[in-house]
């Protein structure tokens, strides 16, 4: 199999033996066995197993109901976006939003309303929170919206104030929607934390992120029964006819793993990764402040004198595989299926890293990228577009979504107008080149 790219990347990597401290979650521990089961998924019996396994989630979660997603998390946004504001109508987001929840904004042509993460004090590169008071301010000025989004924990592992939104929405009377991608573990680590415990009417876990699930594993949690009978045509809208059926069982077994054997596993995920944190902060590595996922690692680094790529390959040196890297930080994302070898790893990486004599300059673009709409999304992702140069990019209207990472909070939306003051972000992302709308200036 000479020919065959993607499939030599795995192999390659396999041949590593490299500590997985990145996504999935399962970090290629048993579940990957259910790839080597004959099935198909057209069986008679599927739906009805379907039922009785989604019925054991809704038990364990606590939920109304809990859906099980063969296509990503994506599909869990997709629907839930699609349950609480069916067509057009607007929606108060929080923007550091991811863009799947972009892309269904623009097929369900909704009119969204941004809320501005507040700048992270330590390390402006870190993402803030959402804050209560800015939900609220929005509600107030926006009364007929029709639902509140956001995203908690983010990509860093910061948490927002998700009780205190949730009674905001409740007094509003607009349901709470939360995409809980990277926190699908709370039940286990902490499950007052976890969302669909604090209020949410809809969440969206993307189990493996962190968790021992197959790629494109997620559940859909509803607590507000109102949402309950059209979840799946929601889900079916959006969703494959053909979904694996592996990935489907992986979330079966990992439901009986954190039911059975989860909360043990995380206790001690939780230790190794508090000793890990504890190594970083003496060594002069910057972290994220205030409510934190305590199993989720990023490491800033200008305090050190060092940019995010550069400790990226820093890392790999020790056979780490880290998750991200960008400005002057890197995020790893470990999961009680790492081992022992994987955290010594680790620590003796962080141990070893030198400190520079060079000063990094911290890039926070949280407050710099507050722009305003200046056509809808549904507009500019859908009309005719061209490709343009940066060096000419000024006054144009943006025909996609410019954003660092996932989820992280987009320098541009679509229809949102390029600024000179735009431009300098871009570039610091590495943007040469962006679609803008034909036509419109």
């Amino acid at each position: 199999m000479k020919n065959t790219p993607l499939y030599k990347i795995l192999l390659d990597y396999k041949a590593r033996k490299a500590s997985s401290f990145h996504m999935p979650g399962h970090k290629n521990c048993d579940v990957n066995a259910l790839w080597n089961l004959d099935y198909t998924d057209t069986l008679p019996q599927l739906a009805e197993s379907l039922a009785a396994a989604e019925n054991y989630a809704t038990s364990y979660f606590g939920t109304n109901a809990t859906f099980f997603s063969a296509g990503g998390n994506t599909l869990c946004i997709q629907a839930m976006i699609k349950l609480a504001v069916p067509s057009k109508g607007k929606i108060i987001c929080g923007r550091n939003i991811h863009c799947s929840a972009v892309n269904t904004i623009a097929l369900l042509d909704l009119t969204p309303v941004w809320v501005y993460p507040r700048n992270n004090i330590t390390e402006p590169e870190f993402s803030g929170k959402v804050a209560p008071d800015d939900i609220e301010a929005a509600l107030c000025e926006n009364n007929d919206a029709k639902a509140v989004y956001i995203t908690s924990p983010d990509y860093y592992g910061i948490i927002s104030d998700v009780g205190s939104i949730a009674k905001l929405c409740k007094k509003y009377a607009v349901p709470l929607l939360v995409d809980n991608a990277h926190g699908a573990h709370f039940f286990c680590e902490n499950p007052s934390m976890h969302p669909i415990n604090l209020g949410a009417s809809i969440c969206a876990d993307s189990a493996h992120k962190t968790l021992p699930v197959l790629s494109g594993g997620a559940w859909l949690h509803i607590n507000d029964k109102i949402y309950t009978k059209n979840a799946k045509k929601a889900m079916a809208i959006f969703g494959s006819t053909s979904p694996s059926l592996p990935i489907l069982a992986s979330l079966d077994i990992c439901r009986d793993w954190m039911q059975n054997k989860g909360v043990e596993a995380f206790g001690l995920l939780k230790e190794k990764v508090a000793a890990v944190k504890l190594r970083a902060k003496n060594k002069g590595f910057i972290l994220p402040e205030g409510p934190c996922d305590t199993v989720r690692i990023t490491l800033g680094g200008s305090s050190l004198g060092w940019l995010g790529a550069e400790l990226l390959e820093f890392f790999r040196k020790f056979n780490i595989e880290p998750e991200f890297a960008c400005n002057s930080h890197v995020v790893l994302i470990p999961s009680p299926m790492n081992n022992d070898l994987d955290f010594e790893r680790l620590e003796t990486a962080i141990s070893s890293v030198p400190k520079k004599n060079r000063k990094c300059e911290k890039i926070s673009v949280w407050e710099r990228v507050k722009r305003k709409q200046y056509t809808s999304i549904r507009e500019a992702m859908f009309s005719s577009s061209e490709l343009v140069q940066l060096s000419d990019l000024e006054g144009k209207v943006a025909a996609e979504m410019v954003c660092p990472y996932p989820p992280g909070l987009p320098i541009l939306m679509p229809g949102e107008k390029i600024e000179r003051d735009c431009l300098e972000l871009l570039e610091n992302y590495g943007v040469v080149a962006l679609k803008v709308v034909l036509n419109i200036t």
